[in-house]
């Protein structure tokens, strides 16, 4: 495997309205005023990428980044009981984001490589249009880090970082809702024929792999998960909403706000092949689809490079996995994208 230095990667969004269903449930039918909007998106690109890169690139920004990522993950490993000397690590066009290893050290950058080396590198800045909400998006999660629940899988911790593109800064204060399937494939709180057992009621109330978090003052939110399993016509992805203006209700969940940003984010293929080798994922007996096939990672790597940066905790991949991406939003854009259910029911 290729040993790339590694790279915070920045993901730009601004103003592209279309928000459509996974491929498996409609078509993605863009109207003229669609296509004309990314093309303006398109246009503006460069100028906000070269207003952004020199600040996130600054000291403050890129060594709190590296000292956050290696605590966390020296914290995890000192929970988890794991003992090994080092972390074991793991565009612009479609082709590079697949040939890229975004794998941070697997043999070792040396024999003991520094925190700078794993976590650190220039932040890129990278584009990226609004994409698609998909069909399982559910209303009214809670406000939590931990959303494995009960799920059996290979655990996988996520930092998502959210820069302000108006000011090339961090966000705080926005609320980032991520969901995701299990390692069979399945999402919880929606009952259909295109997700699992559709016979399964009880599924509606299940809120597995869905949960919020607040921005901190560094534009940074943490999860506990497993690392999702693929589903027919998908690749394994993580989706994510981010919420501007929000405020947390008694009972745990959001009121208020609006949605600036709606995306996806994906894994290196050399990631989830090792991965599936495991259990429960071995049990998943949905047909695969590879990165190179996924008509959402396609659209998103013409611009960017939607994938996590990771490495691996220990010597398996079942000791667990810290990834982390960087993010970038326009707070003042607005989108309405269709919930499939609200919590305590709802399917298609």
């Amino acid at each position: 495997m290729l040993l790339l230095s590694p790279f915070l990667f920045l993901i730009l969004s601004t103003i592209l309205p279309n928000i459509v269903a996974h491929p498996e449930k409609q078509e993605d039918v863009r109207s003229p005023q669609d296509i004309q909007a990314r093309r303006e998106f398109l246009h503006g690109a460069g100028d906000t990428l070269s207003r952004c890169r020199s600040a996130l690139n600054g000291r403050s920004i890129s060594e709190k980044a590296i000292k956050r990522r290696a605590q966390w993950a020296r914290a995890l490993r000192a929970k988890d009981g794991i003992l090994v000397d080092k972390l074991s690590l793991g565009r612009r066009d479609f082709g590079t984001v697949l040939n890229t290893d975004h794998e941070q050290h697997r043999s070792g950058l040396g024999s003991h490589p520094s925190d700078e080396e794993l976590f650190g590198g220039r932040i890129d800045c990278v584009l990226q249009p609004e994409v698609t909400v998909g069909p399982y998006w559910v209303k009214g999660e809670m406000v939590r880090n931990d959303i494995a629940e009960d799920q059996p899988g290979t655990p996988l911790y996520m930092e998502l970082q959210i820069i302000d593109t108006t000011n090339c800064q961090p966000l705080s204060g926005a609320f980032v809702d991520v969901w995701q399937a299990n390692a069979t494939g399945v999402y919880s709180g929606v009952v259909s024929r295109s997700n699992g057992n559709r016979y399964d009621l009880a599924n509606k109330e299940r809120t597995y792999n869905r949960g919020i978090q607040k921005t901190d003052s560094d534009g940074v939110v943490a999860f506990k998960s497993i690392f999702p399993g693929h589903y027919t016509g998908r690749t394994h992805h993580v989706h994510l909403i981010t919420t501007i203006d929000a405020g947390k209700t008694s009972s745990g969940t959001l009121s208020g706000g609006h949605i600036s940003h709606v995306g996806q984010v994906f894994f290196d293929q050399d990631l989830t092949d090792t991965v599936e080798q495991d259990y429960p994922y071995t049990t998943n007996t949905q047909p695969r689809t590879p990165n190179r096939d996924d008509r959402i990672m396609q659209e998103e790597s013409e611009t960017m490079d939607p994938v996590f940066k990771y490495v691996w905790l220990g010597k398996k991949a079942t000791d667990g996995v810290l990834a982390w991406i960087t993010i970038g939003i326009d707070p003042r854009a607005v989108y309405h994208p269709r919930a499939a259910a609200t919590v305590g029911g709802g399917s298609k």
